[in-house]
Formats: C-alpha cells, structure tokens, sequence
C-alpha cells in the first residue's frame, strides 16, 4: 500500500472509543511521537524516538496495516499520535523498557486508524503494583510530568522494584523534574530547585549504572541548566573517550553548552569539526541541521542559516521547532511573507501534536501568536 492509500484508508478510519480519559492517569494515553526503532524481524513491536518504551503490535486484521502505516511515517519522517494501554504496560525480558499494548494510531488531522475497544480491552491488571506504578509513571510522563513525579516516587518507594525498573524510574522521575522547570523563568528558584531533583535523580542513576553512557549524559546536561559548565564539559569529553559511539550526540551537548555561555563562534566550531571529522550518516538528520543553523542565527549568519534549515526538513519535514527558528532567520532577512508561512506553520504543527500543552507550550504559542500579528501588521 502506498502512501498517499494509508492515509486515504487513514482519513477514512473513525475515532476510536476513549475509553477513560485520554492522560487522566486512568487506563488510556494519546501521545504524539516519531517513529525509532522496530522490530525487523517479527514485526511485533516499535519504538518512539527520545522515549525509553516500547509499543507492542496487535495481532489479527490491525496488524499488517498499522505496520504499513508505521513504515510510511517512519520514511516520510513524519509524526503519529500513539494511543496505548498504560495499565496493560509491562516490562519487557530484560526489565530495562516497558512494553504498552499499542491500541491505535492517529495522524495530525484527527483521524485514527484501529480498534482500540478490541486492541486494548481493558483486562485486570495482573502485574506487581511496583510494575504497575512504573507502567502508570512512564505513561503520564508524556505529557503530565507533575502526576508522573508522584507515581515514580510511589515506585522508586516500593520494596519489589527490580534493579533495571529502579533504573528506568530514577530516569524518567528526572525527565519529569526536567520537563516542569519549563513551567518557570530560568535560573529562578523554582525553576534550579527541579533541575537539581534531577541532577540527584541522575546521579543515583550514574551510581546504579556505572558502565552506561546516557545517565552520564543526563547528569551533564543537568549541570549546563544549572550553571555547571566546567563540571559538565568534563563530563562530556568522558563521555566521548569511554564510548566513542557517543560522539556525535557529544559534539550536539558540547555545541549547546558553549552556545548556552554565549560562545556562539566555539560551539559552531565544534558541529563543524564533528563534520569534517565524524560519521558523515549522522549529518543528514534534523539533529545537526537545526543545531547549527540556531548557532548560526546566533551569529548573524541568517542566510547560512535558512539553508541549513532546508537541509533538515527533507528529513524531518513537520518539525515546529525548525520552521520557527526559519521564520526568525527570514524575518530578519526582510522575507517577511515566507518568515510568516514559517510562523503559521510551525505554530499548526505544534499545536496538532499535543492535545494538552503545559503553560510553558501555551506561553509559546501565545508568542507565536505575537509574531504572526506582528508579521501581518508589517506586510499590510
């Protein structure tokens, strides 16, 4: 089935039924995500980007085209709404991820595809309550961080929790901390008090798992949040000489921790040594793309900067983030009609992935708002 027939046969499928309260913390969940990895294999389970959970495929009618349509998404570079069963999740053979029962899938324009009622019937839950805990804990922190901090700490307090689901926990109850500082203005009280619940959370973590490269990641960009620049930048460069698999992503952190103090000519040096010197694969992605064009805009550099945007939507074509920053570098070139396509766009694209934004995406959204009035007032 091609691309343009799933989502003919998408547009024509209807919602699903709800069940509870999509994010209530009650049973289902609609989250809106990218797809990662997937099984190859069996075709039984996938993955979201940036999210330690997995989603298992139902069997029977659903499967072939929810597998067409995750394909689809996955080559467009393009994103889904993934409705699943919090209280069904379980964690998989090695403990390290849980595993939720996909029940449907949704595209930005509101339609579904699959049978929630049959997919996830809402069965008693069986598992440990520790499991259950952490399940309920990973799936509100979607999008409810604050309700996901208390579940995870329930979790983290109960005596059954296993070793690698102690390790998932500590992370996500960071991720939670890290995600409602947004909510206020940096560097106030409120806002370094949660980055340092989770600098905490990740040095536990970095304790617990003393051979793996991410929580060491995690705590470093939890010290550039808080000011820790020289503590952070030595974490970085460990990083990249234990696990040299981490170099790009290392290249990215450091970038961002020079950019962040203000040295804008250091940080885009560092993505272009990365790019003479490192894996040429990982520099088609939106990743670099956006990374350094934000430095380059922070330069003064606004053309180099819009063409490196127009590199990273051939591969990510409905990331917000990038047409907004676009929009900026173009408004300042004086392209004020296609500074405010940009704007309206990036401002649809945000605002159809996520159905309940926290006051930090509303805030954004109000100044997106700002600066499409503000365009239309200069072109009239």
């Amino acid at each position: 089935m091609g691309w343009l027939k799933i989502l003919a046969a998408l547009a024509l499928a209807g919602a699903p039924p709800a069940g509870d309260a999509a994010g209530s913390g009650a049973r289902l969940f609609d989250v809106p995500g990218h797809v990662g990895d997937w099984d190859s294999e069996g075709g039984t389970w996938f993955a979201m980007e940036g999210y330690n959970v997995r989603f298992s495929i139902p069997q029977g009618a659903d499967r072939d085209g929810i597998w067409q349509l995750l394909e689809a998404a996955a080559d467009r570079g393009v994103a889904l709404r993934i409705r699943f069963d919090a209280a069904a999740g379980r964690l998989g053979d090695d403990g390290r991820q849980v595993v939720y029962p996909l029940c449907a899938l949704g595209a930005a324009n509101g339609a579904w595809y699959g049978d929630a009622a049959r997919n996830c019937p809402g069965e008693a839950a069986t598992a440990p309550r520790a499991e259950r805990l952490l399940a309920l804990g990973l799936a509100q922190a979607f999008e409810h961080p604050e309700a996901a901090r208390r579940t995870l700490a329930e979790a983290l307090r109960a005596p059954d929790l296993a070793p690698n689901a102690e390790a998932l926990a500590l992370r996500t109850h960071g991720d939670t901390a890290e995600a409602m500082s947004a909510d206020f203005e940096p560097a106030s009280a409120e806002h370094d008090r949660l980055w340092a619940d989770a600098l905490a959370d990740y040095r536990r973590l970095v304790a617990l798992l003393p051979d793996r490269a991410e929580p060491r990641r995690a705590m470093a960009d939890a010290l550039v949040a808080l000011g820790g620049y020289d503590e952070a930048l030595n974490a970085y460069q460990e990083i990249r000489r234990r696990w040299p698999d981490q170099a790009f992503q290392m290249a990215v952190s450091i970038g961002s921790l020079f950019r962040q103090r203000g040295d804008y000519r250091r940080a885009l040096a560092t993505l272009d040594d990365y790019a003479r010197n490192g894996d040429a694969s990982r520099l088609d992605g939106m990743k670099f793309h956006y990374h350094r064009a934000w430095t380059l805009v922070l330069l003064g550099r606004d053309e180099d900067a819009v063409r490196e945007i127009d590199l990273g939507l051939r591969t990510q074509p409905d990331y917000s983030s990038a047409f907004l920053l676009r929009s900026c570098a173009r408004a300042r070139l004086g392209r004020l009609a296609e500074a405010l396509a940009d704007q309206r766009r990036g401002l649809e694209l945000a605002s159809a992935l996520l159905a309940e934004p926290g006051a930090s995406m509303r805030a954004d959204f109000a100044r997106s708002r700002a600066v499409i009035a503000a365009l239309e007032e200069a072109l009239a």
